[in-house]
């Protein structure tokens, strides 16, 4: 399948590449996410499909976390800071069905390269919560408050550093209860993108470079330059997947700092 060629050169591949480095930029969990999650009641099982080095897997100390990802490098990570989580697919995960009470998927589900891709991980994030279970899931958007982009499918740069051996940084967890001040980032805002070959589109598009993405290509530190796949959501987009989903209920839907966010109910088997 041509999608899934795509997404294991594009996507899985790169972050098995990127595992340290990637890990080394992402510790400050995204607050509207820190907020869902931390009003999930004590005791609740959760499991964060795309969890990445786990950032939000300690969150919600009164919850059970478990977490899964593709990459066998970044799920490396997560256990050496002691936390639950393992191997597995999105569309196909190693969950028995109705398991948990909540599922998150935190800006994973625009590296799926077809809409049949999209919806099968939709599908999937359903099968594996119990009915009246509650499933969060964010995106990129392609409506960008600061750049106007022009095609929905792209490839984003990592530019590969060395990341010296050192404590990890601990997650940054938030009073949810304390107004920030200031403007709160994206989970994973957009730096400079180029449109997939596959597209038969080579336009480069243009944006504020993310500083956490290992910022530019000139950099004397930067070792090789990794195309990751992206398909940024136009509004409507999700919330019309997921409506494809005869056992879904949208609860909320929303934009906030460049990307969607989405929770969902499942409302019987």
């Amino acid at each position: 399948e041509g999608g899934a060629h795509l997404e294991e050169e594009h996507v899985h591949k790169v972050y098995d590449q990127i595992a340290s480095h990637f890990s080394s930029t992402r510790y400050k969990p995204w607050p509207l996410v820190e907020g869902f999650i931390v009003d999930i009641p004590p005791d609740s099982l959760v499991c964060d499909v795309g969890c990445g080095n786990g950032k939000y897997l300690g969150v919600n100390k009164g919850a059970h976390f478990i977490g899964c990802d593709r990459s066998a490098n970044l799920i490396s990570i997560c256990n050496q800071r002691g936390f639950d989580a393992l191997v597995s697919d999105g569309i196909r995960s190693c969950w028995k069905a109705n398991t948990f009470d909540y599922a998150i998927c935190i800006a994973v589900l625009h590296h799926f390269s077809t809409v049949e891709r999209r919806i099968a991980a939709l599908n999937e994030l359903l099968r594996i919560v119990r009915v009246g279970g509650k499933v969060l899931v964010t995106v990129w958007a392609l409506e960008q408050e600061k750049k106007k982009y022009t095609e929905q499918d792209v490839f984003v740069p990592w530019h590969l550093q060395e990341v010296t051996p050192k404590k990890p940084k601990k997650p940054q967890y938030r009073n949810p209860n304390k107004k920030k001040s200031d403007g709160a980032s994206s989970a994973d805002p957009s730096p400079v993108v180029q449109s997939p070959s596959t597209l038969e589109s080579k336009a480069e598009i243009t944006s504020d470079q993310e500083s956490s993405d290992s910022s530019s290509s000139s950099s004397a530190e930067s070792k090789q330059v990794y195309q990751r796949y992206y398909h940024l959501f136009k509004q409507g987009e999700l919330d019309e997947l997921i409506g494809h989903l005869p056992n879904a209920r949208i609860e909320k839907s929303v934009y906030d700092h460049e990307n969607w966010y989405v929770v969902f109910e499942k409302t019987n088997t």
